[in-house]
């Protein structure tokens, strides 16, 4: 380091080294594009990112707009559908102007294509196997999926995945269109997978509101693999059964249902000494069989018990009797017979 003072006229000027001297204004700053939108993308907002120099301000254009201070991350609504070009350019303390903004051009198309699931695990899952069925919303889309926090990657319908531990977890699917335009908002499914929790089981049958025939109808539902199920009918006990591999358990009333009309079913996990853990309770309609309508062979056995009992030549029984059961059997005949 060196410095000397040189006298000029009346003027003392303090001599330093150029090294001393900062570079602020000698170089201008260079603008860096950090995150742009998709090329092309949908209607909705454009977020970029940039950087430069510490320090340093910047300016943003939009279409060929006159540059305005912005600030990383810029945001753009309501995106007209066509091409856009974004610039920002850096300028640093001195006033120095980055002369070659950073650019990124980008078209705008109409919205992307919907994705729909329509084939999920349940909510609660007592299998290590999922199965997901989508589909878009044009012919011929393609498709990308994730589960929990990995990258999107290309899949096909249906993706399985399968040796999944006790966790939840959520699966996504976007599609996209011939255009290579994709859907900007995910169609997701969120499920827990749990074969250790003695959790309520699900009744599957009957449905909420259900009809069922006869007098000792079939439930079933889902349950832990190697649970026994309890069932219970009014509050009656209607059996028991024990959940298959799959999960799934079924059960033929043991319980003989004499009326028609509502009737509520529950089921119970069986654990140790007591039950476990009851599902919702559902109700559902009972509809018996008609009861058999008499047959001839019935009319003539009741004419000759008739018969035998009324004395000899006494007819006033008999046909007293015959009038009765032709009675109850025109009244217990189907109509149109």
């Amino acid at each position: 380091m060196w410095q000397r003072t040189v006298l000029v006229g009346a003027l003392t000027v303090l001599l330093l080294p150029i090294e001393s001297m900062g570079h602020v204004g000698l170089t201008a700053p260079d603008t860096t594009l950090t995150s742009t939108p998709d090329n092309p993308s949908s209607p909705g907002r454009a977020r970029f990112t940039f950087t430069s120099s510490e320090g340093a301000r910047f300016e943003c254009s939009l279409d060929g707009a006159a540059f305005s201070p912005c600030v990383s991350p810029a945001l753009y609504a309501d995106l007209a559908v066509g091409p856009h070009v974004f610039q920002v350019r850096a300028i640093d303390s001195a006033g120095t102007v980055d002369e070659t903004p950073a650019s990124h051009d980008w078209l705008v198309l109409p919205p992307g294509p919907d994705t729909r699931i329509y084939s999920t695990p349940l909510p609660v899952s007592f299998w290590r196997v999922a199965t997901f069925k989508f589909a878009g919303e044009y012919a011929g889309a393609r498709f990308e999926c994730s589960l929990n926090d990995e990258a999107f990657h290309p899949c096909t319908s249906p993706v399985i995945y399968d040796n999944l531990p006790d966790n939840a977890y959520t699966f996504r699917v976007h599609a996209y269109d011939k255009r290579g335009l994709r859907d900007m908002t995910p169609a997701s499914y969120s499920w827990l997978v749990d074969l250790t929790t003695v959790r309520a089981p699900v009744i599957t049958t009957p449905f909420l509101g259900a009809t069922l025939d006869g007098p000792t109808p079939v439930f079933s539902g889902t349950a832990r693999p190697g649970l026994t199920i309890s069932v219970f009918v009014d509050l009656k006990p209607a059996g028991s059964t024990t959940v298959n591999e799959a999960g799934i358990w079924s059960l033929t009333s043991e319980l003989s249902l004499e009326r028609e009309g509502p009737h509520v079913v529950t089921a119970h996990a069986f654990e140790g000494l007591g039950l476990g853990p009851g599902s919702l309770a559902l109700s559902f309609n009972l509809k018996l069989p008609p009861e058999e309508p008499a047959e001839l062979d019935d009319l003539e056995a009741l004419e000759e018990a008739v018969g035998c009992s009324a004395g000899p030549g006494d007819a006033t029984w008999l046909l007293a009797g015959l009038a009765l059961l032709a009675g109850t059997f025109r009244r217990r005949r189907p109509a149109g017979d």
